[in-house]
């Protein structure tokens, strides 16, 4: 008997799983054991596209119908893949767009063809074929009662993610008694050509026991009704909702319905406006007392920054007063602040710094527009003056273990598309001595990225040993390659 036969397919299958496909092709074709177990990596994931998208046609955003022999291909295709043979070993399902390919047949729009959506209803109609599903996509594709019903039934399903979705034309969809067991859905609805239907049902399927993650972006208006009228969902940790700031009893009343959530995202829009009503449902006080990670605009901040558990945020790009204006008072428990500014002074830094004085992870990244006067022998003086100025900013955290600032810089003309320049050393600032002067204003500091666009810095102290290197001349658009691997120490 050959050794490797000696091993589990399950184990074969854990190791063949970080091969790419052409390689699982070749292991394929070797013998019965690799076969088996190459097999169900390469029949894994169903991709199959029901309408096209012509680059042409995008400004019209029509969307069409393959031409009478793709039809019979794709149809042929499906046949194969949802045969007794073939569809145990399905485990994610793709449902998307096709781009048209450079020689193919045209496609027809769907107002031309006899027969528009017959390729979504096949692939609808087939779902309930594949009893060992756990993962769905689906964009810009139109649902039907069968389709939803034969979801709510495949006993694995644990994650959904609907985008741009609506129904066929003339259906239909009745939950009632239907129930969708998964654990992490994510539902985001804009305007698009097979869209017209506010999607908000897809909310009310959803087993409040089951789920644990859930991101609701759209139509706000909608989806907060339904969420306030519904049940709680007491097992939800990662919560991302759109919401309209203009209406914030409401996203009150919404957010209690979310009582363990730990990392909240918000997309927001408007000002923050509570409606008149006699008496709110809902206090901000009430909502999320186990957050400990928050992520979207700083206007959210004066309701957030009270709760006893939130550690870390993340803020969408604001300017320094306005994220300023959002804090009152030193916030002590929190560690970790990612944000994006735009153009800070080195003294609004400081500022901001005062506010979370035990911060253990900052990280900025600065927006600016690109000023000729601010370069120096191809060197964004902006940036040297204000890493120079951080060896004396008054109030650094001295809990800093990671440090990162980049710029990114925009440009009114063409600029950006030039071939980088080398900087000139004598406009660089010299980093090793920013390094060491930050070293002992904050004694526990063991990462530091400094980044001028055109300019960068890395240092790090990992598992007892010490990484530094600095380069004069980078490709612009490139300042964050590497950069999460370089922060999370890999």
């Amino acid at each position: 008997m050959s050794s490797h036969k000696r091993f589990p397919t399950e184990l074969w299958l854990e190791i063949l799983q970080f091969l790419p496909r052409d390689s699982l092709h070749a292991v394929y074709a070797t013998d019965r054991t690799f076969k088996n177990a190459s097999r169900a990596l390469l029949l894994s994931h169903l991709v199959f596209s029901p309408y096209y998208d012509r680059r042409a046609e995008r400004a019209r955003r029509e969307h069409h119908l393959a031409a009478p022999d793709g039809i019979t291909f794709a149809l042929d295709r499906l046949a194969f893949w949802s045969s007794d043979e073939i569809a145990p070993f399905v485990r994610q399902c793709t449902i998307t767009l096709r781009v048209q390919l450079e020689g193919e047949t045209t496609p027809v729009p769907l107002r031309d063809a006899d027969a528009p959506h017959i390729l979504m209803t096949s692939i609808l109609d087939r779902l309930a074929k594949f009893p060992r599903l756990k993962k769905l996509y689906a964009k810009a594709a139109n649902f039907n009662q069968a389709g939803v019903t034969n979801l709510c039934q495949l006993p694995l399903l644990t994650e959904i993610a609907i985008e741009w979705c609506g129904v066929l034309p003339g259906e239909t969809i009745n939950a009632s008694g239907l129930e969708l067991r998964t654990t992490k859905f994510s539902y985001s609805n804009f305007p698009a050509p097979l869209s017209g239907f506010p999607g908000t049902p897809w909310l009310s399927l959803l087993h409040p026991g089951h789920l644990r993650e859930l991101t609701a972006n759209g139509n706000w208006g909608a989806v907060g009704d339904i969420i306030v009228a519904g049940t709680a969902f007491p097992h939800v940790r990662k919560l991302h909702l759109g919401m309209d700031f203009n209406t914030m009893n409401k996203n009150l009343a919404s957010l209690a319905k979310f009582p363990v959530v730990r990392e909240l995202q918000i997309s927001g829009w408007g000002q923050l406006v509570y409606e008149a009503v006699e008496a709110p449902a809902v206090r901000a006080s009430d909502v999320l007392p186990l957050l400990r990670e928050y992520s979207g605009p700083c206007r959210l901040l004066p309701i957030l920054l009270d709760k006893p558990s939130l550690t870390h945020l993340t803020l969408e790009r604001c300017t320094p007063s306005e994220l300023l204006a959002q804090l009152h008072g030193e916030h002590s428990r929190i560690a970790s602040l990612h944000a994006t500014l735009y153009d800070p002074k080195p003294a609004d830094l400081s500022s901001i710094c005062r506010s979370f004085p035990a911060l253990v992870d900052l990280c900025v990244r600065i927006s600016a527009v690109a000023q000729d006067s601010e370069f120096e022998d191809g060197v964004n003086m902006g940036a040297t003056n204000f890493f120079t100025a951080l060896v004396d900013m008054p109030c650094l955290p001295s809990t800093l273990r990671r440090l990162a600032i980049s710029w990114d810089l925009v440009f009114d003309s063409d600029d950006e598309d030039m071939e980088p320049v080398e900087a000139s050393p004598r406009r660089i600032p010299d980093f090793v001595a920013i390094r060491n002067a930050l070293r002992e204003r904050c004694p526990a500091l063991a990462t530091l990225w400094l980044d001028g666009y055109d300019f960068r810095f890395k240092w790090r102290q990992l598992l007892g040993r010490e990484e530094v290197e600095q380069e004069n001349m980078i490709k612009p658009g490139t300042s964050e390659e590497g950069f999460v691997d370089f922060w999370e120490g890999r």
